[in-house]
């Protein structure tokens, strides 16, 4: 599948919706911890690759895997001395702390950063990898999850992929990285992805994704090494079907299935370059917008595909007067759902417009009562033992704290996205109890308790 680089959040929440990104970084950016505006970045989408590093930059690499990054990349030129920081030695003494699944070597050195044989200038029968770079295929291949290179060439044979994987492993990740210009004469083409991934390759490259581009700016930008973000996904997949339409399933940001449809090539590249739920009606025999005629439109946050290459998931944000994606103009074409995500618009629905005597509505107005609330269930749900018990209890407590989640505008993604981030921490904190914390705590049950006597 295509990787695209990105320099900013908004590319990133433009080019994420398709999976991995990678994150360019300076010199300077790479050898600290992410300010404030690189976070911002850093975080515009679930998977986020950066760098490059050098061996001396593995505490700041640290750094970025806490702060989210999927993966750091760590450049290598296995033709440097020992004492080089690009050096094999000096960056697998670098890694080697670092968790495997979240360290890739970009290989550089050699003639247009690239030290593999050119596949459009020798016989594919001949292709050989030199002896310095099988050498650090095999030191590196166990401590990363897979490998970026530069290739030259207008080909890229599949004898140098099978020749690389030789030395990889066929658990390795393998990308090709391929920044050509208009000039070279090379410009790699949507199919040539589509090639690759049937490899088990995945490209590095420039991309665009224009909303207003036409096909004669899609044309040109391809020429300059850009590519159709839409076009590329098209050529990853296949269908077995006879009208060639592809499965589509839609869910929300967090997960619930809102309905099954069909995809046609043309309606993928419209749905990646507007952003929007854009899918194949066979009753039309067309594009169908979704919410042109109901309003309830989607955005479009991700698309995946899946094993076989020939499904597809996409994720959006449901919107609307009623968020619905049914026909019958419920939620999912199941019926409604309930739940934490039913809760949650409930609640969202009432900070809008509450009827009277709402108590959600006065808790959103009393900053006190649901602070107080809080604490009571928090208190409540420690004490609890049997599991009916604690169930209701953490119920209690999840509904005073998607109240404050709602009046503070931060919804079940907006969690579930700070949980995800947590999971990919390298450095942990010890996590023990905040004793200003607990004596604030046993004072407020004191308080309960006094409060309860008196009233008796």
């Amino acid at each position: 599948m295509l990787i695209p680089y990105i320099s900013s959040k908004e590319e990133g929440e433009r080019y994420g919706l398709i999976g991995t990104v990678f994150f360019s970084l300076s010199l300077s950016e790479s050898s600290s911890s992410p300010t404030p505006t690189l976070l911002s970045t850093l975080r515009s989408t679930p998977h986020v690759g950066c760098g490059p590093f050098r061996s001396s930059d593995v505490d700041a690499s640290v750094s970025w895997l806490d702060s989210g990054a999927s993966f750091v990349v760590f450049e290598v030129d296995p033709e440097a001395k020992e004492e080089e920081i690009v050096s094999v030695p000096s960056v697998a003494a670098a890694i080697v702390l670092l968790p495997p699944n979240r360290v890739v070597v970009r290989i550089i050195g050699g003639e247009n950063g690239s030290i593999l044989p050119s596949s459009s200038s020798s016989s594919s029968s001949m292709l050989t990898l030199s002896p310095s770079l099988c050498a650090a295929l095999h030191v590196l291949k166990d401590h990363v999850r897979g490998f970026i290179f530069s290739i030259g060439g207008s080909v890229i044979a599949t004898e140098l992929v099978s020749a690389i994987k030789a030395h990889t492993g066929s658990s390795s990740e393998l990308i090709i990285e391929r920044s050509v210009t208009a000039e070279a004469g090379v410009a790699i083409q949507p199919l040539d992805v589509g090639r690759l991934h049937r490899q088990g390759v995945n490209v590095l490259s420039m991309v665009q994704r224009d909303a207003k581009a036409s096909p004669e700016d899609i044309e040109l930008e391809t020429s300059k090494g850009k590519l159709d973000i839409g076009a590329c996904i098209t050529s990853c997949i296949r269908s077995d079907r006879p009208d060639g339409l592809f499965t589509t399933v839609v869910s929300d940001e967090i997960g619930r299935t809102l309905g099954l449809v069909y995809s046609s090539r043309e309606s993928i590249i419209e749905a990646v370059r507007c952003g929007r739920g854009v899918y194949y009606s066979r009753s039309r025999n067309g594009l169908w917008r979704k919410g042109d005629t109901s309003g309830n439109y989607q955005e479009l946050k991700f698309v995946s595909v899946d094993c076989d290459g020939d499904a597809l998931l996409f994720t959006v944000r449901q919107l609307g007067v009623v968020p619905a994606f049914c026909h019958l103009n419920t939620r999912s074409c199941w019926g409604e759902d309930g739940g934490l995500s039913a809760l949650e618009r409930t609640l969202a629905a009432r900070l809008v417009d509450a009827p009277p005597g709402s108590y959600t509505k006065r808790l959103f107005e009393d900053e006190k009562l649901l602070k107080d609330k809080l604490m009571e269930e928090a208190m409540e749900l420690a004490e609890a033992s049997e599991p009916d018990h604690v169930a209701a209890e953490a119920a209690d407590l999840l509904y005073f704290a998607f109240v404050r989640c709602a009046k503070a505008g931060v919804s079940i993604a907006d969690i579930e996205k700070h949980l995800d981030r947590r999971a990919l921490k390298v450095r942990r904190r010890q996590g023990d109890s905040k004793a200003y914390r607990i004596e604030a705590a046993k004072a407020f049950e004191e308080g309960l308790k006094n409060h309860g006597a008196s009233a008796m």
